[in-house]
């Protein structure tokens, strides 16, 4: 265990489970001068926290990759579930797309908050894109958030690019179920963005960054871009799919199938306790050890 203590001073085991990666992150919530000081410090929390709990719970293989080789205990990937509800019926879409002046199956969707590591100035620079080749049944790129009043400079006040505050999930769920298309903008790996599961839920066609959205291929249950994709590559992808139905209709059924084939709340719950378990049971072994003096 690297030269560290056989038992945390807690005396308690102790999983962290790996939400995001800081190095990745952290720089996103200051100005772009504090970038590379920033992901130092993040890199160095990452570090840190690796070294000193007893296992970790990552959410997808780049977590892993990060983390592993300064982990002093076990690492395993475990992505979150969800267990599909029943989806909204058209009564409930029409309502939330008429709060919001929308017309059901005319715009791609943004769903989440508004911070720095969502990259939103690709939606900005989609949507400028939009205003002079989108196809007549794509309206515009909608923003939909918890907090409405905290719209970054941006994406305030352009053509195409609507942001909407939602009162509650039930009113999310809706507007995603009345998207043409649904989209995840974030280019920082380390996580697994929670969003992506409602999009799966709903069985729309989600375009996002390869590797950002984990478990994902391209062509195959979603529209992946490059690493160095920008926004003309969002507004191409969310033209075409607007043009084609039928990939809309074939990337939103892969993309359910994933989240039956992989993200069963049964499945994964049993995971984490089976993990869990093995955890306490070294932690236990090495308590009864004395450390080497």
């Amino acid at each position: 265990h690297r030269g560290l203590p056989p038992y945390p001073p807690t005396g308690t085991p102790v999983i962290y489970i790996a939400h995001t990666i800081l190095h990745n992150e952290l720089a996103a919530y200051a100005a772009s001068s504090w970038e590379r000081p920033l992901r130092r410090l993040g890199k160095e929390i990452d570090r840190f926290i690796a070294k000193r709990v007893d296992g970790i719970i990552a959410l997808c293989a780049d977590a892993e990759d990060v983390l592993a080789p300064h982990a002093r205990g076990p690492i395993e990937i475990i992505p979150p579930g969800l267990d599909p509800l029943r989806p909204p019926d058209t009564q409930q879409i029409d309502a939330a797309c008429a709060r919001h002046g929308l017309v059901p199956e005319s715009y791609a969707l943004y769903c989440g908050n508004l911070d720095g590591y969502q990259d939103l100035h690709l939606l900005a620079e989609a949507a400028h894109r939009l205003s002079s080749k989108a196809p007549s049944n794509l309206r515009s790129i909608v923003v939909a958030t918890h907090d409405a009043s905290r719209i970054p400079q941006v994406i305030a006040g352009l053509d195409r690019l609507q942001c909407v505050e939602v009162k509650d999930y039930s009113e999310i769920r809706a507007l995603i179920a009345g998207a043409q298309s649904v989209v995840l903008s974030r280019r920082r790996r380390g996580g697994f963005p929670i969003k992506l599961l409602s999009y799966m839920e709903a069985q729309k066609p989600i375009v996002a960054y390869e590797r950002v959205a984990p478990g994902f291929e391209h062509m195959h249950n979603a529209w992946l871009l490059g690493p160095e994709a920008e926004g003309s590559e969002f507004a191409e992808a969310l033209c075409t799919l607007a043009l084609r139905e039928d990939l809309r209709t074939s990337l939103g059924r892969g993309s359910r199938q994933l989240l039956r084939d992989v993200h069963p709340w049964a499945r994964l719950a049993q995971k984490t306790r089976n993990f869990a378990e093995t955890i306490a049971a070294d932690y236990s072994t090495r308590r009864e050890l004395k450390p080497i003096q």
